[in-house]
């Protein structure tokens, strides 16, 4: 008896030492490469299959896999349970509280093992459910987090998180930082698709690439980066991409080839209407229709199932971002004017301008916002001043009470100092509470400036550009019907079209919401590509500006725009060039603008000084304390110079 019980110590012993060295060799191997047990695989599947079904369901169904997962202690189960539910609640379900509160379960499971795979995982996660809520500062902390961990991942490449620089990618571009997305989606295509070639990847990293390219004004790198997503997408047998395809067609219309914007235009929304998704439709009818207004090419409405895209853009218009609403309705107006229905094109010229309405409404106005802040320092100072008498009062009221026994003389000079520190205060108080009284008469005056400057733009834009419209509405029609009266007509025409676009940009200098640098310099590009596209010159555009956006006088922004008006008519009146290149740089107060081309430079016989045109950049450079020079060097390049800070 006693030698069974002795062996069944020792059996015990055996056992357990066995375990305890199949604990340690389990925990030696790293997180990533661990694999659920059989019976937690089971209960996995089980809840994936629910979330097919129900993500509602499926969400309950992974929560029930945790809890049992963490009873049999299976960290890759764990994980794996963790993963899904941060997606179901933060992407499927919209339950972004939830979401960020499982990731942050998840990082501190991480942190016990001390995982830099799993630890980037998670906070990678955790950044997309940021993301999803709308916060893209807490997404970029989160991301940047991840990044740290994945330097410090030694696992292989092939279990790395390299999706995370999309990721980063996708937030630094809703911020606006798109040098930032650029990179990190450089980084992605050549240290991970590249390498490991994968062509649906790398072929998703060019068409963002192009996208944020786009975004940069960088059209030649752009045009580069979509080009080569469609090689690739053609020549590796994979079903044609729809984001490639609309990449292709917009960018062909950037560049002004809208035959080609026109085919790929045609195919995504072909593609898009096999995929019975109305708002993508939209998106490549829109430019689909931008590629036939803008080449004038109308009779090609004919080889587009025109009926059926419009009657889509109806439906769909209203469900719109508002810049993207804007653009539906302003085709829609468009194609209703071509067809001659005008109280179809009055009616989306009206919804055009209550886009706009609704764009502006959205919009901050930076120069009232500053005396606002200014009028509640001032509030501020004077609560602080009030709080330091009352103090002060407290103070000597106890000074006085303490100094009773001692000598008169001591109690009046004492007193005699409280009464005029307490009288300087009171003065100094009077002083804010003037300044106070003033800063909001100035900030009246002013805010009766800004509304008188808008009520103009407005009544300007609203009833002289309906005007201008009708009348160019009713030439088309008079033509249509009258064709011996078509020169005529014509010629009232094109002089009703110079008078809208001379509207527009008295409209656009006297509204006070285009106060910024960057709204200068879209401008200056927008009637630069009109401009050239006319006389077949080619424009490359490049905008080197901070992201916080910049104010900018409306006196300095409209000398400015005719400025550069005067120079870009030199390069196609006397410089005769093919190319131009035009490039907005700001730094330390000082905007630099340069217009270079590749033509013949000005005539010699020309005087810089004298001439109409340069006499008037010159008076306008003046005006607004700026210069002017230029040099010739392979063509002509011209430099203007102004000072912003005012």
């Amino acid at each position: 008896m006693t030698g069974i019980n002795s062996l069944s110590f020792y059996l015990v012993l055996i056992i357990m030492f066995l375990s305890c060295n199949h604990d340690i060799e389990k925990q030696d191997v790293p997180l990533y490469a661990q694999e659920a047990s059989d019976t937690m695989l089971t209960v996995l599947r089980q809840a994936r299959d629910q979330r097919k079904i129900n993500p509602r369901s499926g969400f309950k169904a992974y929560e029930q896999a945790l809890e049992q997962a963490k009873e049999h202690n299976d960290p890759a189960a764990i994980l794996e349970a963790y993963r899904r539910l941060i997606f179901i609640a933060g992407v499927q379900l919209h339950a972004t509280d939830t979401a960020v509160a499982i990731a942050r379960e998840a990082i501190e499971y991480g942190h016990r093992y001390d995982d830099a795979n799993i630890l980037c995982e998670m906070y990678g996660l955790l950044g997309i459910a940021y993301q999803v809520a709308g916060n893209p500062d807490s997404a970029v902390a989160a991301n940047l987090h991840a990044l740290k961990y994945m330097e410090l991942d030694d696992a292989p490449d092939s279990l790395k998180n390299w999706p995370l620089y999309l990721n980063v990618s996708a937030v630094y571009s809703t911020l606006g930082n798109y040098p930032l997305a650029i990179e990190n989606t450089k980084k992605y295509l050549y240290e991970y698709a590249i390498p490991i070639k994968d062509t649906l990847r790398i072929i998703s990293a060019y068409n963002n690439l192009s996208n944020y390219y786009t975004l940069q004004n960088d059209y030649k790198s752009s045009e580069e980066a979509i080009r080569t997503a469609y090689r690739l997408n053609t020549t590796s047998g994979i079903p044609m991409r729809d984001e490639v395809l609309l990449g292709m067609a917009a960018m062909y219309n950037n560049i002004g080839k809208y035959d080609s914007a026109f085919h790929f235009a045609q195919a995504s929304y072909e593609l898009y209407k096999k995929m019975e998704a109305p708002i993508l439709m939209n998106k490549a009818a829109v430019v689909w229709l931008e590629s036939i207004f803008q080449s004038s090419q109308l009779h090609r409405l004919a080889d587009m199932p025109a009926e059926h895209v419009i009657g889509n853009a109806k439906r769909v218009y209203s469900r719109l971002e508002p810049l993207d609403m804007l653009r539906t309705i302003t085709v829609l107006q468009r194609y209703y004017e071509y067809k001659g229905q005008l109280d179809s094109a009055y009616k989306y010229l009206g919804l055009a301008n209550q886009a706009l309405e609704l764009i502006r409404t959205t919009e901050r106005n930076d120069q009232l916002v500053r005396y606002d802040i200014e009028r509640k320092k001032a509030q501020s100072e004077n609560q602080l001043l009030a709080k330091q008498i009352q103090i002060t009062n407290q103070q000597n009221l106890i000074l006085v009470l303490s100094t009773l026994c001692i000598a008169i003389v001591a109690i009046t000079t004492i007193l005699f100092s409280r009464n005029r520190r307490k009288h300087a205060l009171a003065l100094k108080h009077l002083e804010f509470m003037e300044r106070e009284r003033e800063w909001d008469k100035e900030r009246a005056v002013f805010q009766s400036q800004l509304e008188e400057r808008n009520r103009i733009s407005r009544e300007l834009h609203d009833d002289l550009g309906a005007n201008l419209t009708s009348i160019i509405l009713t030439g088309e029609i008079i033509k249509k019907k009258s064709p011996e009266l078509w020169s005529d007509i014509n010629n009232i025409t094109e002089s009703a079209n110079e008078m809208a676009d001379t509207l527009n940009e008295i409209v656009w200098s006297l509204n006070n919401r285009n106060d910024s640098l960057h709204g200068l310099a879209a401008y200056v590009r927008k009637f630069a590509v009109k401009f050239l596209q006319r006389a077949n010159i080619s424009l490359q555009f490049d905008a080197d500006l901070p992201e916080e956006d910049v104010v900018v006088d409306s006196v300095k922004r409209r000398l400015i725009y005719l400025s550069m008006k005067e120079l870009i008519n030199n390069c196609i009146k006397h410089s005769h060039a093919t190319e131009v290149k035009i490039r907005f740089h700001y730094a330390h107060d000082m905007l630099t603008i340069d217009v270079i081309d590749n033509g013949t430079g000005l005539p010699e016989n020309i005087d810089h000084s004298t001439g109409n045109g340069l006499k008037n950049l010159h008076r306008n450079m003046e005006m607004i304390n700026g210069s002017y020079h230029c040099k010739k060097e392979n063509g002509l390049h011209s430099t203007l110079n102004i000072r912003i800070a005012s």
